[in-house]
C-alpha cells in the first residue's frame, strides 16, 4: 500500500512540475527577426542596462517566467524603462502572441492595449541633447500587470510571446512585430504549453491502482 501512494505522490509531483519558459535571443522556427537601432533610449526592465522586462503570473501565483498549462490563467507584467530626455512626445510598448510557429506572425494576437509612456515638457537647467524642442523628466520605469490570457487546447506546443519597446518615431498602427525599428528593444519569449490531465482523471488513476493493491493483497492471502 505504501509503494501505491508513493507513486500517486509521484504522479501528481509531475504533474505540477513547471519547467522555466526560455528567453532567446533571436528569433527562429519560422518567426522573422525584429531589430532596434540602439537600446539607449527605451528597454525592457528596470534600468538601461536590463534585458529581463517580461513576467508573468499563473492562476494569481508569483511572476516568473514558468511554463504553462491548459487552464491556466495567465496575467503578464511588463517592466519598461525610458531615458528621461529626448525629442520625442511618448514611449510605447506593444506585445504580439502566437501559437503557430511556422507562420511568421500572419495570425498573431496583439496582446496588449495601446500603452503610451507619456513625457512632459519639463525645461531642465541642462539641456542633454541641445534642442529646445526637448521632452524632459526623470529617468524612470514602469511596472504594470495587462491582459489576462486563458491558455486554451488550441494553444498546446510553444507559445511565441514578443515585445517591443520604441518612441512615437513610429506610430502604434504602423508599429509591427517584425523588421527595423531605429530605437528601443525588443524580447522574444517561447513558452511551453502542456497538457494536464483533468483532477478527476487523477483520482479515477488513483483509486484503480489502490483497487489493483487490495485484489493483489487477497489473493496473496489465499495463496
Amino acid at each position: 500500500m505504501k509503494r501505491i501512494f508513493s507513486i500517486l505522490l509521484g504522479l501528481l509531483l509531475l504533474f505540477q512540475t513547471n519547467a522555466f519558459a526560455t528567453m532567446i535571443s533571436d528569433a527562429s522556427n519560422g518567426y522573422p527577426v525584429a531589430n532596434h537601432s540602439t537600446e539607449i533610449w527605451q528597454r525592457l526592465g528596470e534600468s538601461h542596462n536590463s534585458n529581463d522586462g517580461i513576467f508573468w503570473s499563473v492562476d494569481g501565483g508569483a511572476y516568473g517566467n514558468k511554463d504553462v498549462s491548459i487552464g491556466d490563467l495567465v496575467t503578464f507584467k511588463f517592466i519598461f524603462w525610458h531615458q528621461g530626455w529626448g525629442t520625442h512626445d511618448y514611449d510605447q510598448l506593444k506585445v504580439w502572441y502566437d501559437t503557430d510557429s511556422t507562420d511568421g506572425f500572419s495570425g498573431s494576437t496583439v496582446l496588449l492595449r495601446e500603452q503610451h509612456f507619456k513625457k512632459d515638457n519639463t525645461v531642465w537647467t541642462y539641456n542633454p541633447t541641445g534642442d529646445e524642442k526637448k521632452k524632459a523628466e526623470e529617468n524612470a520605469y514602469y511596472s504594470f500587470t495587462e491582459e489576462d490570457l486563458f491558455i486554451t487546447p488550441d494553444m498546446v506546443g510553444r507559445l511565441f510571446l514578443r515585445a517591443r519597446v520604441h518612441c512615437n518615431h513610429t506610430e502604434w498602427d504602423n508599429m509591427n512585430p517584425a523588421g527595423y525599428l531605429n530605437q528601443g528593444e525588443v524580447e522574444d519569449y517561447f513558452i511551453t504549453v502542456t497538457p494536464v490531465p483533468e483532477p478527476a482523471t487523477i483520482l479515477l488513476l488513483g483509486i484503480g491502482l489502490i483497487g489493483l493493491s487490495g485484489i493483489g493483497r487477497k489473493r496473496f492471502r489465499k495463496k
